[in-house]
């Protein structure tokens, strides 16, 4: 009786998280609707990165339902090659998006600095990469814009996918549209016939050949002369491609040989075929991988030749000498005013997102005696409650979420997971790369020893490849915030999170997906 009791208890009675719990730091980068900023749990020291997303801004650009599914969708995905989703809360005027934090800035930042990076950096990365998109497209997910600017590197120079706003579901159809970023799109992504996994492989082929050469394969002086570039395939590896007068060894014939072979026109003969099981079927069966112990890349115990120096800053001052000259509403802490009571029965997925969101735009007095009728409305006071609504929806639906749970509803493992964020680092860090600026301390330097701890980790292996999915069972108990603040951050040793490895042998369990659908 005492579990039914508390389990139906009100959301209302729940503080929620808020930005009381964090410090804020300085900001690292920019996105569509607001910035990107380091903050810190004040209970443990833990960092993150902060994405924080002006309400009024995504709705007035019709955004609010990408910002929605590609929430719902990063809080099915957790791998160590990922940027991965930790939590979520909402204010009056922000939405705010917790991820992992990689402050070894983006691989574009490295290519310009380093001009060009290493063959066998190349290597590590592409492997890395290969796994975290191998592991989405086991998801039924195409990332659909793989380029330098979505490969972030982390403390140890591994590096992480990130930015899955364009990304789309594939459980019921392919898509057709083109999204992406130009340079960057397989060739089929113009034909306005349907596209598979395949795209992501040419990205790959792509970020590679740029990696190293230090220009991309296919230009223009004009987007008809890019997609005409793309369309024909054909590559050319320049001779002498230099960064400001530097050379370096040429590539090996068997990294051209892989380039070719994942930028190949037609999507059937790319290495790996249009399957999902093309990292199995091609990719890393390849000689230029031939040197790569795949599970030891997978535990992050394989390491490039480069690794960002941590006592300076990997990122671009402009976001940050933005928000100092033009943001005229500093973030600060505060609590919601309009605070909404929600239905916790009622759970938003990526299967009722669309209809739901429809459904409150749309309402009419005969169905939520909260709408007013727009028939009589002139167009300036239809804009106004269909801003309204949206506004509602948001307050209603970004409910807090820490590490694949809701409000008052938690995991059975997500005690363990939110004491050990970023864990993925290994733990025998050197201590002058952990502690080289206090600006940058890794919160990962409290970890003590080696110490391990699997969780919830499925997976099952084939001759044909593997499949990895993660058990969605979930105990009711409620929240507070004096809970999350205290128990879900409390200062742990930190364990190497081994969630999902593909070369664990065991059972599978498959939680239920749906369609994404495609986006506007």
């Amino acid at each position: 009786m005492g579990n039914n009791h508390s389990s139906s208890k009100n959301a209302a009675e729940y503080e929620e998280l808020d930005l009381s719990h964090f410090r804020m730091h300085q900001v690292i980068g920019k996105g569509g609707f607001g910035l990107v900023r380091i903050v810190e749990v004040k209970t443990t020291k833990q960092q993150y990165a902060l994405k924080y997303i002006n309400k009024r801004q995504c709705i007035k650009k019709d955004s609010m339902e990408n910002v929605f599914r590609e929430r719902l969708m990063m809080q099915e995905l957790d791998h160590p090659f990922i940027i991965n989703l930790r939590f979520a809360f909402q204010d009056d005027e922000y939405m705010f998006i917790g991820l992992d934090l990689a402050l070894g800035g983006d691989l574009r930042f490295h290519i310009l600095r380093q001009a060009g990076l290493t063959e066998q950096t190349i290597k590590v990365y592409s492997a890395e990469i290969s796994l975290a998109l191998s592991y989405i497209h086991s998801k039924h997910i195409i990332h659909r814009d793989l380029k330098p600017e979505n490969l972030l590197i982390d403390l140890d120079g591994h590096v992480r996918i990130t930015d899955f706003n364009v990304a789309y579901s594939t459980k019921v159809k392919f898509p057709s549209s083109r999204s992406g970023t130009m340079n960057y799109m397989a060739p089929e992504m113009f034909s306005g016939k349907r596209y598979t996994y395949a795209v992501d492989w040419w990205a790959l082929g792509v970020v590679m050949f740029e990696s190293f050469y230090g220009i991309k394969p296919f230009r223009g002086d004009d987007d008809r002369q890019v997609v005409h570039q793309i369309k024909s395939g054909e590559l050319h590896f320049p001779k002498d491609y230099g960064i400001r007068g530097t050379t370096k060894p040429d590539s090996s014939n068997l990294f051209k040989d892989i380039m070719y072979s994942l930028m190949t026109t037609t999507p059937t003969k790319r290495l790996g075929g249009e399957s999902m099981d093309a990292f199995s079927n091609g990719i890393s069966t390849h000689e230029w991988f031939g040197d790569i112990d795949w599970p030891s890349v997978y535990e992050r115990k394989v390491f490039p030749d480069f690794i960002p120096d941590m006592s300076k800053s990997n990122f671009e001052a402009a976001p940050a000498l933005e928000e100092l000259l033009y943001d005229s509403s500093p973030l600060t802490p505060k609590r919601r005013k309009k605070k909404t009571i929600t239905d916790n029965s009622v759970v938003l997925n990526r299967d009722s997102l669309a209809a739901s969101l429809s459904a409150s735009l749309t309402s009419s007095p005969s169905t939520s005696h909260n709408s007013p009728n727009m028939s009589n409305m002139s167009d300036k006071e239809k804009q106004k409650e269909q801003e309204r609504r949206q506004m509602a929806f948001i307050e209603t639906h970004f409910t807090v979420y820490v590490q694949g749970s809701g409000i008052g509803v938690l995991d059975t493992t997500t005690l363990n997971r939110l004491a050990i964020q970023n864990s993925m680092h290994k733990l025998n860090l050197d201590e002058s790369r952990a502690f080289s600026s206090a600006r940058y301390l890794s919160p990962l330097a409290q970890g003590n020893g080696d110490e391990r701890q699997t969780l919830s980790a499925s997976a099952s292996t084939s001759s044909k490849g593997f499949s990895c999915e993660s058990p969605k069972a979930s105990l009711a108990i409620p929240i507070k915030a004096s809970l999350i603040s205290a128990k879900l951050f409390e200062n742990k040793a930190p364990s190497r999170l081994v969630s999902e490895n593909p070369f664990h042998k065991r059972p599978t369990i498959s939680p239920s997906k749906s369609d994404l659908g495609e986006f506007k």
